[in-house]
């Protein structure tokens, strides 16, 4: 009875942890040199790495079809928080939600 008690527990943290995902917007070139802000949605505790493997992804439209590729990825924060590059944060005034 308490090892059961024991893994149930056990699984509940486990699917309780694996569905812990989040939204970020990240500052990122393409191969062209243009500036943009997107959307992503990453785990919080492999944030970094997930930011790191977005280099060389596509870009997709709104139809899930590919408009270019990352070249580099400046800056990721939480939807909700602010960039500390000035030019971040104008470009991200300026992207439409």
């Amino acid at each position: 009875m308490r090892t059961m008690l024991m893994l149930m527990v056990l699984v509940s943290a486990n699917a309780v942890q694996a569905d812990d995902w989040q939204d970020y917007k990240c500052y990122l070139t393409d191969r062209d040199g243009e500036a943009w802000v997107k959307l992503f949605e990453m785990q919080p505790q492999n944030r970094h790495k997930q930011q790191a493997s977005l280099v060389g992804a596509p870009m997709l439209d709104s139809f899930g079809r590919p408009t270019g590729y990352i070249k580099a990825v400046m800056e990721c924060v939480g939807v909700r928080d602010t960039f500390t590059d000035p030019h971040a944060r104008l470009l991200d005034e300026q992207t439409p939600k």
